[in-house]
């Protein structure tokens, strides 16, 4: 596969194959009269560049922008440009190496023939995605709703697996939102 093929595709946001094995955590604001919200945008302005060329791919920005519309367009919401919304949204993506340590136990039979049993600690780094997603109310300027998505990353063979992996990734995340399950469809 030639390198750039693999670097714009390396970040999938896969956290597996399916949403079961994405760790999904959302927060709320439960003074939040999310039913007055029918309209929104994005919070203007870039994230900082982070440096990791997975996280700063614009190919991947315009993957998760696409599936955060499209999933808020279905609930009802609708995209505003014109004037100000009733909420904004913002996303964060990060990269973390983290480390799987576990211990096992390894039979052996010795040369007497008893079995012994010996404990075994091994080690795998693996990589995790963090994807937040932040709703903040467009007259205060509060964050009122965060909803974050965190799992294994996961190499991804196709541009094509790499959208249906952000796609799975943001609907699991914002398959709460509202809060209450009441969307304006």
């Amino acid at each position: 596969m030639p390198r750039a093929h693999r670097l714009a595709i390396l970040l999938s946001l896969a956290f597996g194959a399916a949403c079961a094995s994405l760790g999904v955590e959302v927060d709320y604001d439960p003074e939040e009269d999310f039913s007055a919200y029918s309209t929104f945008a994005w919070l203007p302005g870039r994230a900082p560049q982070t440096g990791d060329y997975r996280v700063d791919n614009p190919l991947i920005d315009a993957r998760i922008r696409k599936a955060v519309e499209d999933n808020l367009t279905a609930k009802g919401f609708v995209k505003r440009t014109d004037r100000r919304p009733d909420f904004y949204v913002k996303y964060f993506l990060a990269i973390e190496k983290k480390l799987d340590v576990y211990t096992v136990n390894r039979g052996y039979v010795d040369h007497w023939g008893y079995r012994i049993s010996v404990p075994e600690t091994r080690v795998r780094e693996y990589e995790e995605g963090t994807l937040v997603i932040d709703i903040a109310d467009a007259r205060e300027k509060e964050l009122v709703w965060r909803g974050v998505g965190k799992g294994r990353l996961r190499e991804q063979p196709t541009p094509e697996q790499t959208t249906r992996s952000v796609d799975d990734a943001v609907a699991a995340i914002l398959k709460d939102f509202p809060p209450g399950g009441a969307s304006r469809g």
